[in-house]
């Protein structure tokens, strides 16, 4: 499962621990970290397709956190904090974040918005889509979805084949996200 990895950004060490334990025992390839310097040493090391970051890290706003990750990784992004106002959440979902979640907030209600994400957003895990690319078999999907690639730009079939994608094709894709 390792297209389902995940990093969570959290300072609050307790329930760090909790949310790693629970995703892990869900299926999830999980690390945590306390700060922002962590994930960015981490991410050196590690590929991830989903981080879900704090706001209110030690060392580093978490918008900031998620905003970098938008523009340099091909990671997902949840916002999981305890800012609640309308500003917040809007901040939160400009600097990148596909969910925006508020603390305190139940590990079955986190999962599920993972696993939300992971059907619903792209189909193809940044990861996947990688494996992909460099040729690796990709599971028979016949009769599955068909899914995009972002990152290359290309659409995969339900049998597995790859569609290339016109430039046109992509600004009208992005001009659409950008609404």
């Amino acid at each position: 499962m390792k297209q389902k990895r995940i990093i969570i950004v959290e300072d609050d060490q307790d329930l760090l621990e909790n949310m790693v334990k629970y995703l892990t025992l869900t299926g999830y390839e999980v690390m945590g970290v306390g700060s922002a310097g962590e994930f960015y040493a981490h991410i050196t090391q590690q590929r991830y397709a989903l981080a879900i970051i704090d706001i209110g890290l030690p060392d580093q706003n978490g918008l900031v956190l998620a905003e970098y990750v938008r523009k340099n990784t091909d990671m997902w992004v949840i916002i999981l904090t305890a800012c609640s106002t309308l500003d917040d959440k809007l901040a939160g979902l400009k600097s990148g974040a596909y969910f925006y979640l508020v603390k305190p907030v139940d590990c079955s209600e986190l999962a599920a918005t993972i696993a939300n994400l992971f059907v619903r957003l792209d189909v193809v895990p940044p990861l996947m889509a990688e494996e992909h690319q460099r040729g690796e078999s990709v599971p028979d999907q016949a009769g599955g979805p068909w899914r995009l690639d972002r990152n290359g730009w290309i659409v995969i079939t339900p049998k597995g084949d790859s569609i290339a994608l016109t430039k046109r094709v992509r600004i009208s894709c992005c001009s659409r996200f950008a609404e």
